[in-house]
C-alpha cells in the first residue's frame, strides 16, 4: 500500500506534472505513472488544481481546513515565517534542514511561554515550507542497562562541520555516561587522533573519576584489526596487537567493550548526543 500523494511528492514536482498533463504535455498514462495514481484520482486531481488556478487559491495536495482553534498570534505568525523561508531558501549551510524542536525552543525564549515542535511542524506543512518524508522506522535496539551512573562511558568521534565560519571540517570526540546521559567530557580537534582520544579521556577521568569500561566502536584507534605488512613478512591478526588507546586504558584498569561490525545503533545515545548538537549549531550560529 502506498504511502499518501502529499508525503511521497512534494507539491512543487506535482503542480508541474498537473500543468504538463492539462496542456497535453504528458499523456494520462505517463502523468499517472509519475505521480503514482489512478486515472479517476488524476482527473480529480486536475479538477481541485484548475479551481485553485482559476480561484487565485493555493493549491495543496490534502484538503486540512483551517481551524479557528490554536491559531497563533500575527506576531508569532510572521516569526515563524520568516524562520521557515530563511531555512527553506536563504541559509548558507542548513538550507532545508527543519529541526522543530529548535524552532520551539528559540520561540519559547523569544515570546515566553512553551511551544510544541508538532505545532511548528504543522504550521511548515499547511505553508509548504516543509514537505514531510516517510522513514522507515527502526526497532529499538536493546543492549544492556547498567546499575547507575559511573560504570560505563559511551566514547565516539564525529566530523562535521561544528564550526561553520572555519574552512573545511572538525572532529567532535565525545564521552557520555551511559546511565545518566551526562557529558563527561567533549572537545574539538582539526584531526582525529589516538592522542586527541586520550585527552578527552584524561578530562573525564578528572572530573568525574574511572569508570568500569568504555564503549566504543570497531574503529583502528580503538581495536587493532588485521594487518599485513607490505615490507616485512608477517601477517597480525585482529587483536594480536595492541592499540595505544587499548593499551591506556588496561594500564588505567579500565575495561573495553566493542560494539558488533556495522552497527551505529549499538551506542545510540552517543550518537544521539551527535544529532541532537548537529540540528542546533548550524541554525544557532548562522541566526545569532
Amino acid at each position: 500500500m502506498k504511502s499518501q500523494l502529499h508525503k511521497r511528492l512534494s507539491l512543487e514536482f506535482v503542480s508541474e506534472v498537473l500543468e504538463a498533463f492539462n496542456e497535453h504535455r504528458l499523456s494520462e498514462e505517463k502523468a499517472c505513472e509519475l505521480l503514482g495514481i489512478k486515472r479517476a484520482r488524476l482527473y480529480r486531481l486536475r479538477q481541485r488544481w484548475l479551481e485553485c488556478l482559476v480561484g487565485n487559491r493555493a493549491f495543496s495536495l490534502y484538503k486540512r481546513q483551517e481551524s479557528r482553534f490554536h491559531r497563533l498570534p500575527k506576531e508569532e505568525e510572521s516569526w515563524l515565517h520568516q524562520e521557515l523561508e530563511y531555512i527553506r531558501r536563504k541559509a548558507q549551510v542548513f538550507r532545508d534542514r527543519f529541526n522543530f524542536a529548535v524552532l520551539a525552543e528559540e520561540g519559547a525564549k523569544r515570546f515566553g511561554h512553551p511551544f510544541h515542535r508538532a505545532t511548528i511542524r504543522s504550521f511548515a506543512l499547511r505553508h509548504h515550507y516543509y514537505q514531510a518524508r516517510p522513514e522507515e522506522k527502526k526497532k529499538v535496539f536493546v543492549r544492556f542497562e547498567t546499575p547507575g551512573p559511573g560504570f560505563l562511558f559511551q566514547h565516539d568521534c564525529s566530523v562535521h562541520r561544528w564550526v561553520p565560519g572555519l574552512e573545511g571540517y572538525q572532529y567532535l570526540i565525545l564521552t557520555k555516561d551511559d546511565y545518566s546521559r551526562l557529558f563527561v567530557a567533549a572537545q574539538l580537534f582539526r584531526k582525529e587522533t589516538a592522542y586527541g582520544h586520550l585527552q578527552v579521556i584524561r578530562s573525564a577521568i578528572e572530573r568525574y573519576g574511572r569508570p568500569q569500561a568504555y564503549y566504543v566502536d570497531q574503529h583502528k584507534i580503538f581495536r587493532f584489526a588485521e594487518h599485513r605488512s607490505i615490507h616485512v613478512q608477517y601477517h597480525l591478526w585482529q587483536d594480536r596487537a595492541e592499540s595505544q588507546f587499548k593499551r591506556a586504558l588496561r594500564m588505567l584498569n579500565i575495561g573495553l567493550i566493542y560494539t558488533a561490525p556495522s552497527s551505529p545503533e549499538a551506542k545510540g545515545k552517543v550518537e544521539k548526543a551527535f544529532d541532537y548538537l548537529q540540528g542546533r549549531t548550524l541554525y544557532l550560529y548562522e541566526r545569532s
